[in-house]
């Protein structure tokens, strides 16, 4: 095929080839079908997030085996299905919406969060269709339909009756914004410039650390206490002082 050099061809080719396959069906699941059945389960992605490297090499990992096995004659069951349950989406409503959960009523909330879901989601499987993810997209399942909640509840009574898992307190992060827990990938990591000094009490077995989180003179200093057995690993530490400068303002709410 001849190019214009821009790499125009190329997207011509796959629009093609996207059409074909979802025309003529190319990876249905076969319900009925008598060949050997191939199944992936696949771990929706969730719908907070934007589509970057990760999550294209980890489904292209999955995306080559269903071809693999399409091609040796299997009936591969391979469903799409989204992650919109939880803190994640609750705090990706109220950042679009610009609302904050605690200021409505909770029957409330939960219609505008799934009237959302349905508003951005055929953008989000259009992203997962543009990566030519070979999934049934007729076979969609979502983290907050009724059956996967059957599912999910029914899997917690039955671990938590053999003791398998388990209540306990630990820390989180915390969103002073919108009064929730945070989880680890709803973080943005920001690079910027420190200082931090050391200093050791010796014979006491604690390590004390004090620390301010800026190098202009507007500084919070802190200190931590760090505990260490007789391998001199750390297993245990908190937080003791935490002492905003005076030209901070002061976080009453904390």
């Amino acid at each position: 095929m001849s190019g214009d050099g821009k790499g125009n061809e190329v997207k011509g080719i796959e629009e093609k080839w996207k059409k074909y396959w979802e025309r003529e069906k190319i990876y249905s699941f076969d319900s009925k079908g008598k060949k050997k059945i191939y199944s992936i389960d696949t771990p929706p992605p969730n719908v907070s997030g934007a589509m970057h490297m990760g999550h294209a090499f980890s489904y292209s990992q999955q995306d080559f085996i269903a071809r693999y096995k399409r091609m040796r004659g299997f009936n591969v069951f391979y469903p799409f299905g989204t992650d919109d349950n939880g803190l994640p989406t609750e705090k990706l409503i109220q950042s679009l919406k610009k609302v904050n959960s605690k200021d409505m009523a909770r029957e409330e909330f939960i219609k505008l969060c799934l009237k959302t879901l349905k508003e951005i989601l055929p953008e989000l499987i259009q992203d997962w269709k543009n990566l030519a993810i070979s999934c049934d997209y007729n076979i969609y399942y979502s983290t907050i339909d009724n059956y996967s909640r059957k599912i999910s509840q029914k899997s917690f009574i039955e671990l938590y009756k053999k003791g398998l898992i388990y209540k306990k307190e630990f820390p989180a992060i915390w969103d002073s914004v919108f009064q929730t827990s945070v989880a680890q990938a709803e973080l943005e990591d920001k690079e910027k410039e420190t200082l931090f000094s050391t200093l050791f009490a010796l014979g006491s077995g604690l390590l004390y650390f004090f620390g301010w989180a800026s190098s202009s003179k507007k500084m919070l200093f802190f200190s931590a206490t760090h505990l260490r057995d007789s391998m001199n690993d750390i297993f245990s530490c908190s937080i003791k002082n935490v002492i905003p400068s005076p030209d901070l303002p002061h976080p009453k709410h904390l």
